[in-house]
């Protein structure tokens, strides 16, 4: 990589987004509990171990 610069993407620095679709009628709860991991893997108190 010429002159480039190396970038760690996650979702505690907002490098990393979920985004949903609305016209895919996902059941709430399942969004609810998709977004909660989500905010959880960002503030550092869910980890996947790795």
């Amino acid at each position: 990589m010429l002159g480039g610069e190396v970038y760690t993407l996650t979702l505690a620095n907002e490098g990393l987004a979920i985004e949903f679709n609305d016209a895919f009628g996902l059941d709430a709860s399942i969004q609810s509990s998709a977004e909660t991991t989500a905010a959880g893997l960002a503030d550092g108190s869910l980890t996947t171990g790795l």
